[in-house]
């Protein structure tokens, strides 16, 4: 019988602040963060003193209590991420300061635990027709609202992901007639093809066109902020140009997920629903359908049907 060795615990805490760390490491350990990380940073401190104010408390140093406290406020309408992200964002300066570290304590470990199986986020809600029409309407001044816009047009026409915005490159665009033809942009959605829109100024193809240029290589969205060493664009580059664009049109709060599911269900009304969840990247159709059935419960339940017809004539 095979024996697995017990789960090793995240880390242990500290014993060591910087200051009593040998000169070699201190040299590493008092490096500075890149911008974009720094950025990050100082948004989870910001969050967390804004709290300890808001309750009375002193922010510095953290207390276990209290950040447990912290931590399962925000909780109740936070995703377990951002809420592992806030705890080891402050335990981490505590940590260099007095060698403490908050987050690799067992009770801060347990209320992680719980909050990862127990919470789970609410379902984004699609944006409605006019928030659609007052966004594409808008005409981007800055050049952040018009990457923007053109991240809008593919998150909504496309159905693009993030991760799918972070990966897409000018090389891996070919442009063919009217339309564009994307290529190897993941292991679900190796080759497909982007139509035209009959109104120009709500097409995703010259979206691309304007966002590329006369470029051959290279990400296509160069321009914006928060990029990594090589260029490629930033999770949070995405997500701040779009907020940019939804403040400058009125429509917020303004994400991807939000445009994404948006499109889905406008498409959903015209085109068969597994060709649909196949364009998407989706390799089950159940949990396509089931996504889109909260909105358009019609074309689902037709799917459905004519699945069931299939299925008896097997």
């Amino acid at each position: 019988m095979r024996v697995f060795p017990p789960s090793r615990p995240p880390c242990r805490p500290g014993t060591l602040p910087v200051s009593d760390l040998p000169a070699a490491a201190r040299v590493y350990a008092e490096l500075p963060y890149s911008p974009v990380t720094e950025v990050t940073r100082q948004y989870h401190l910001r969050v967390y003193e804004r709290w300890c104010a808001a309750v009375g408390e002193a922010p510095w140093p953290p207390t276990l209590e209290g950040l447990m406290r912290f931590a399962a406020e925000r909780a109740q309408t936070k995703a377990y991420f951002t809420v592992r992200e806030h705890v080891r964002t402050v335990s981490m300066v505590e940590r260099k300061r007095s060698g403490v570290d908050l987050y690799a304590a067992p009770a801060m470990q347990q209320l992680l635990e719980g909050v990862k199986r127990d919470h789970r986020p609410r379902p984004v809600q699609p944006l409605r027709r006019s928030q659609l029409d007052a966004l594409f309407d808008f005409r981007p001044q800055r050049s952040a609202q018009r990457v923007g816009r053109g991240i809008a047009l593919l998150a909504y026409c496309c159905g693009f992901t993030i991760g799918e915005h972070v990966r897409l490159r000018v090389e891996m665009v070919r442009f063919a007639g009217e339309g564009a033809w994307i290529e190897e942009l993941g292991d679900d959605r190796p080759l497909f093809y982007v139509g035209p829109a009959r109104n120009p100024d709500r097409c995703p193809v010259r979206a691309l066109s304007e966002l590329i240029g006369t470029r051959e290589v290279g990400p296509v969205f160069r321009g914006a902020r928060c990029r990594s060493a090589d260029g490629s664009f930033r999770y949070m580059g995405v997500e701040r140009n779009l907020r940019c664009l939804g403040r400058a049109a009125g429509v917020t709060p303004l994400s991807n997920d939000r445009l994404r599911l948006a499109g889905m269900i406008e498409q959903s009304r015209n085109i068969d629903i597994v060709r649909l969840a196949h364009f998407h990247g989706y390799r089950g159709i159940e949990g396509f359908a089931d996504l889109l059935g909260r909105h358009v419960p019609t074309s689902v339940a037709v799917w459905k049907r004519r699945r069931g017809r299939r299925d008896r004539n097997l």
